[in-house]
């Protein structure tokens, strides 16, 4: 087994024993894709986005919530009829690190900008790594992940308009 596949087999281990513990109360179903190699990411820090996550989104005990890495300290979350992306900012501490998580801006609100329609009537799919693509109004758009101090998404290409097939519309999110 690889170096890899051992450390995502012992992340899915602790997280399955994480969601069983604690708080109380239903939780929704985990699946977890580390990103290669990101120490700051723990098992216990995952379970917070999660927790965070559900909360944020109402989610129940029937919906499932997949968290995907896409770079060190980013994390693609979705589930609940919903889809967020989250930065990990880690600062000294204590006895070690302090981290929190953070969400990133909503791309429908700046896609809606570039897109010039309203932001509940754009659809956000996910694209490759690192990739977003968003329809609306007849247009679409396709934005990359920029990471500096924060992240954020760039349009990464000229808008273009959408065929009839493509075009999104009611604000719903498609994974």
């Amino acid at each position: 087994m690889t170096h890899a596949r051992i450390t995502t087999l012992a992340l899915s281990i602790a997280l399955s024993m994480l969601v069983g513990c604690g708080g109380g109360g239903a939780r929704a179903a985990l699946q977890v894709q580390q990103y290669p190699g990101d120490y700051n990411a723990s098992p216990r820090r995952l379970e917070s986005l999660a927790r965070e996550y559900e909360n944020t989104f109402g989610c129940t005990e029937a919906d499932s919530i997949s968290i995907v890495g896409m770079g060190p300290g980013v994390y693609a979350v979705s589930g609940c009829n919903a889809m967020r992306d989250y930065m990990l900012g880690c600062r000294p501490g204590g006895y070690g690190q302090i981290c929190d998580w953070t969400a990133m801006p909503d791309l429908a609100q700046q896609a809606a900008v570039d897109l010039n329609c309203g932001p509940q009537y754009i659809d956000v799919q996910l694209g490759v790594q690192g990739q977003r693509v968003a329809e609306g109004c007849g247009y679409r758009a396709v934005y990359m992940m920029r990471c500096g101090g924060t992240c954020s998404w760039v349009l990464s290409a000229p808008v273009m308009q959408a065929t009839p097939t493509e075009q999104g519309g009611g604000g719903s999110y498609t994974y």
